[in-house]
Formats: C-alpha cells, structure tokens, sequence
C-alpha cells in the first residue's frame, strides 16, 4: 500500500509530507508509551505539611583515630542494627552500639589494598569493595576478614552501583571516557546506564541519562543534581536542576514514567562569608553560578517515594519531604523537624522499613561528622 502511494506521488513536496507523517506517527506511539504526570503543587491530604518530630536514638561519633568521619555516604542498616556506610577512601562498619567493627581496604596497591574505592554492595554474608585504582573487586566478610581479590578492566568510577533482581548494574558519569572532555562551555553529557557483568569484566549499555556540565580545560563540574534510588526491578532517578523525576524499568528497559509537580524554590538565603562553593578548583575554572536543585535527596520507604526538597525552614532543622506513590502521583508532604542540637544534617540521609532516619551531620561548634539515627514521632 505504501510503495503504491509513493509511486502515485507527483512532487517532491508530497513526498516529503508522508515521510513527515509516518515519522511523527512514530514518534507519537513512542510518546504515548511513557506515561507523563504533572501533579499540582498541593496534594489532597488533608494532614499534608504538617511537622514530624525526630527522636534521636543513637549516634555514631568520630573518634579521631579509627573512625574518622569526612563524607559519610551509601548508609545500609544491616538486620543485627549495625552500619555500613562509604567514607572515602574506606568502607565502615559500627555496631549498633557504635563500635567499630572493621575499616577497609588498606591504602596502598599491593593485595587488600586500594588507592582509589569507588563503590560497594552487600550481597548474602559479603561485601564487595569496587576500587577504581587500581582497578580490581576486593571481598570481605561481614566481620571484615579479607576473603579474596581479582583484576577488572578500567572501568570507573562510578556515581551509582546496585544489585537489583539479582543483577548488577552501575551508572558512569561518560565526560573522562568520550570526547566531551576536550569541549568548553555549558554541555550535555550522558549518564551512561550499565549491566555489569558478575565477574566485573565486561560493561552492557543500556541507557542514557542526559546530564549538563560546565566543562573547561579538561575539568568539569556537574550543574544538575543526580540521585538516584532502586526498588524491585525500577529505578527511580533525577538528573536535572528542576523538580522532575524518571521511573526506569529494568525489565523493559525503558523509561517507564516520567513526573513532577509544580514547585517554587525557596527564595536564597543572603549569607555573610559563604564560602566559595568552587574553592578546590583552580583561578582558570571558575563556573557560573548554579542552578538551585529542586530535589536533593530520593528515598524509598514502606512503597512510597520520599524527595527532600531544597525546601527547608529553621536554619536547616526543618526539612520538607514530598511523598509519592510508586506510579508518580504526589500524596503527601510533611516536615521533619530536628531537635535543638546545633547540628548541620546533610542530605545524604537514609530510612530503614522501620522508620529509623540516619542522617550525616556536622557540629556546627567544632566541625566534627557524626552520623545520628532518628525516630519520627507522629503527632
């Protein structure tokens, strides 16, 4: 039927336009494939924005020999109530009393050491330790004890790395591997979605994740906030400035939904003495001002979809926390309220299915990093 058309097509023109056609129609089905939802500003609980107060229950302190605390991140409460959590250059585990258990690797590149950890994964009783220089998967057990090492391929490092559904996969910043790092200016990039194979030798490419970078003389800086949280087979991500979220499913391999909701930025806060948020990098690289990120943090708790906003009130003892359902329809807000402690709480937080909240935080008095756990108390 087509090629009968085609060859009843007369001018060039016509031709063109049933091209045009059958490319929008295509481009049509595609879109109507992935679900868009814009939600309104305000969900419909009645109980929305209401305050929840923080019961702090523990708290790991440093102890300025074996656990010294900079940027604690990746937090995972195991059953027995102890923590893990990534500390660079060394991987942390405290008891529920907040006992140091173990601190690895070792520094160095001989065997169970590394220069450069990247990432980690806990499977069954093991966790395994990805460092990117040099490049090799180091193992232990949950006690600490070194069980064995292998070689990989140069492959990060990594900005994400999961097990979900019994597979590993692992999300790279691709400036340092592609030729972007030679442009200059404001640049899209990608986040490149892999399936890393069990051994870590080999990478499968299965998505990417446009990310903008301000990119000179080979160095760059992010201008887009990247969070990212899996459960079941999806993966929920943010890669933008503005309040926008993508739901990926691993199985179909595709974006499965895509949602926002209407959001205004809390007005910025005019500070005596910040600090210069570009320091660390030389005179000759100084980016323009960056964009406000709307979310900061994804969570998932109890089949909900947690974002901490750039919404915060009380100096940062307030934070305010949209709640989802997992389809993308925006439920509830709240927010939740530290106690009186003179304590800087960064986003980096974590929630259990039990409802303790383990939150890195800075003594605003003398500079040391904790990391605290709370319990919310529902008014």
């Amino acid at each position: 039927m087509i090629i009968s058309l085609l060859r009843r097509c007369k001018s060039q023109h016509f031709l063109a336009a049933i091209i045009i056609f059958f490319f929008e129609s295509t481009l049509a089905a595609v879109l109507l494939a992935q679900v868009v939802i814009n939600n309104p500003d305000r969900p419909k609980n009645r109980k929305a924005s209401r305050a929840i107060q923080l019961e702090e229950i523990l708290r790991f302190q440093d102890d300025g020999k074996n656990l010294v605390l900079r940027n604690p991140q990746q937090l995972v409460q195991l059953k027995d109530g102890s923590l893990i959590f990534f500390d660079y250059p060394h991987v942390y585990k405290v008891d529920n009393q907040g006992r140091l258990v173990f601190k690895v690797p070792r520094q160095g590149q001989g065997p169970g050491e590394s220069q450069h950890p990247n990432a980690y994964i806990i499977e069954e009783n093991r966790v395994r330790l990805y460092s990117w220089v040099p490049p090799k998967v180091l193992e232990y057990d949950l006690s600490g004890k070194f069980l064995k090492e292998f070689k990989t391929p140069y492959h990060g490092p990594f900005d994400f790395m999961g097990t979900i559904g019994g597979r590993l996969y692992a999300i790279r910043d691709e400036i340092r591997f592609s030729d972007a790092i030679r442009q200059e200016g404001i640049v899209n990039t990608p986040y490149r979605l892999y399936e890393v194979s069990p051994d870590f030798q080999s990478l499968r490419r299965i998505h990417d994740i446009a990310m903008e970078h301000y990119i000179k003389n080979a160095r760059w800086v992010k201008r887009a906030m990247f969070t990212a949280i899996p459960y079941r087979h999806f993966l929920f991500y943010v890669h933008s400035a503005d309040y926008r979220i993508e739901k990926y499913d691993l199985g179909d391999e595709k974006v499965e939904r895509i949602f926002s909701r209407a959001y205004s930025p809390p007005p910025s806060k005019e500070e005596e003495n910040i600090r210069d948020p570009y320091e660390r990098y030389p005179r000759s690289f100084r980016p323009p001002p960056q964009p406000e990120f709307a979310i900061q943090r994804l969570q998932v708790f109890r089949d909900t979809l947690w974002v901490k906003t750039s919404a915060e009130m009380g100096g940062g003892s307030r934070w305010q926390i949209d709640v989802f359902d997992l389809n993308g329809n925006y439920i509830d807000c709240f927010y939740l309220c530290f106690p009186e402690n003179q304590k800087l709480h960064w986003s980096l937080f974590t929630v259990t299915d039990e409802g303790v909240i383990f939150v890195p935080e800075e003594d605003l008095e003398t500079g040391l990093v904790s990391i605290a756990g709370y319990r919310m108390k529902e008014p």
